[in-house]
């Protein structure tokens, strides 16, 4: 799954992925 290997990645990247989550919801493309 997707999911599973990129949180096996790396956790950093998790983390950069839920900022640019946050930015883009703050924004309301989401």
């Amino acid at each position: 799954e997707k999911g599973k290997g990129e949180e096996g990645l790396r956790p950093g990247k998790i983390q950069l992925k839920t900022k640019i989550m946050a930015r883009v919801r703050v924004e309301g493309k989401y």
